[in-house]
Parts: structure tokens; sequence; C-alpha cells
């Protein structure tokens, strides 16, 4: 419990690993602590815990873990931090999470995640929920500024995501809802800043009724 910060790659790769309980006094955990650590199967996280950096636990395709264990903590969460980790499961709220450490995202790219919540999170990173086809709601600030290229693509079972008025949206990436055929919400962009919108990045909305420009 004295340990503060976990470095990087400290169990990178670590074929037999099973079980990491993470102590009380960990607040980071650095890049790729677990990465392609594919028999593990469960994490205790500490519940101080304010960062997960990149990488942490991309490829643990065994790890069986669900939103609620997640720490509220969280502030910052970094790229392909929980990618392919296909067994983390339910619902995810992190009030406190505002920081996706850089612009690359892909967080929680391919898991099984139902429902998320980021109510302080202005930014939509790149991919964060890509490939992710059980998710079904998303939630993030009313004063979000981007929304990343492959945010929600072939996110085939979403069906709600708030904000759906972005008065203070300045870009939306490639593909960003490519995909996404049962989201039903109509999305108002008139007061948004971009000045275009790239290739696929409202295709495939089969039931929206409404876009505003």
């Amino acid at each position: 419990d004295s340990v503060e910060t976990l470095v990087g790659n400290a169990f990178q790769k670590c074929d037999n690993l099973q079980f990491v309980d993470f102590g009380n006094g960990i607040k980071t955990i650095g890049d790729s602590v677990c990465a392609g650590c594919a028999a593990l199967k469960t994490v205790i996280l500490p519940q101080a815990l304010e960062t997960i950096r990149t990488s942490a636990f991309d490829g643990c395709t065994s790890l069986e873990i669900t939103g609620e264990e997640i720490p509220q903590t969280l502030k910052a969460i970094g790229y392909r931090a929980f990618k392919n980790c296909k067994k983390f499961t339910g619902n995810l709220v992190l009030p406190n999470f505002t920081d996706p450490l850089g612009t690359q995202g892909f967080q929680f790219e391919s898991t099984a995640i139902t429902s998320f919540s980021a109510p302080n999170l202005e930014e939509i990173p790149t991919g964060i929920f890509s490939g992710n086809s059980t998710i079904v709601s998303a939630t993030f600030s009313a004063a979000i500024t981007n929304i990343g290229g492959y945010a929600f693509s072939s996110a085939s079972n979403l069906e709600k995501i708030y904000p759906t008025e972005f008065p203070f949206l300045q870009s939306i990436g490639y593909s960003a809802f490519r995909g996404c055929k049962k989201l039903n919400v109509s999305l108002d962009f008139s007061k948004s800043k971009f000045t275009s919108i790239p290739t696929y990045a409202l295709v495939d909305l089969v039931k929206v009724i409404s876009i505003k420009l």
C-alpha cells in the first residue's frame, strides 16, 4: 500500500499471470502495465485510483471486470487502456473522467460495456467505443468540443447519446457514428462551430429522423 505509482511495462506479457491485487496507495497505473497478459482474469483496483495510462490492459482478453469495479475517482484514461478486453462488461460511470491523455483514444474499443457515463468529459475520444456491439447508451458533457473519428464506429446497438445538441462542437471525425443503426435520437448541429462533415461520419443512421446543420 506504500506504492503510489506503478511504472510502465511492469507485468507486460506475463503469459501465466491470472490475478493482480493493486495496492491501496496506487494512484497511477503506468503504460502497458499488464498489456498482453492474455491469461489475466482478475484485477482489484484501488479506490483512490486517478490515472490509467496508455495500453495498461490492452489485449487482456480473459479479464473479467465490470464497470462497477472501476473506481469513480478516475480522472484520466489513456490510449487503448482497455482495448480488446472483450469480457469488460456492465455499466461504467466515471464522474471525474476529464482527461483522455491526448487525442489517440480507443480506450474501450472492442469491450462489452453496455452503458457509459462521463458527464464532465468534454471531448469524445477517437474510437473510444469503436467495435463495441453491446453499448446501448453513452453520456458526455453538454459542452462537447470534439467528437473523434471512429468514436462509435460499428457500435451496432447504440440507441441513445447525450447530449444531442452540440453548441460548442468544433469538429467531428471520420466514421464517428458509422454503423450505429439503432441510434434513435435527433441530432442538432445547428450551433456547432465546424465547417465540414468528414466522410462516413453520419452514415447508416437508419433510425435518426432529424439532423439539423
